[in-house]
């Protein structure tokens, strides 16, 4: 076996090594690891066997075959990209949200203490004595 097609298939491996003890110490969420499992599993099937890419371009009527990878890893960094950005917008609502949350809570409790009713109720409570 030729030493490229080895280093490919030991950096697939390595990479999903990585990924699963990113997952184990909490480092990266098991959503997030799928692609990431799935991109060690290819890149070790591709050094295993390298013809895969030979075979996929003569099918899709590809000239040069190993464009193929590049196109195929282009698109799966822009995919991945867009969801990232998806999210990045989901968790940016759900912060300022929060934010709107937490300002009228502020808010209500300012009042609360605020409230002449509720200085006198608990200033004639501080001078029970508990039994």
């Amino acid at each position: 076996m030729k030493i490229y097609l080895l280093l490919t298939t030991f950096l697939g491996l390595g990479i999903g090594i990585l990924i699963l003890w990113l997952i184990r110490k909490d480092h990266l969420h098991v959503k997030y690891a799928f692609s990431w499992i799935l991109i060690a599993v290819l890149w070790m099937l591709l050094g295993l066997f390298p013809g895969i890419i030979d075979v996929l371009a003569n099918w899709l009527y590809i000239g040069y075959p190993p464009i193929l990878a590049v196109v195929l890893a282009i698109s799966f960094l822009l995919v991945k990209l867009l969801l990232n950005d998806i999210e990045r917008s989901r968790q940016s609502r759900h912060i300022i949200r929060l934010n709107q949350r937490l300002s009228l809570l502020e808010t209500q409790l300012k009042q609360y203490h605020n409230n002449p009713e509720h200085q006198a109720h608990s200033l004639s409570e501080c001078g029970k004595k508990r039994v």
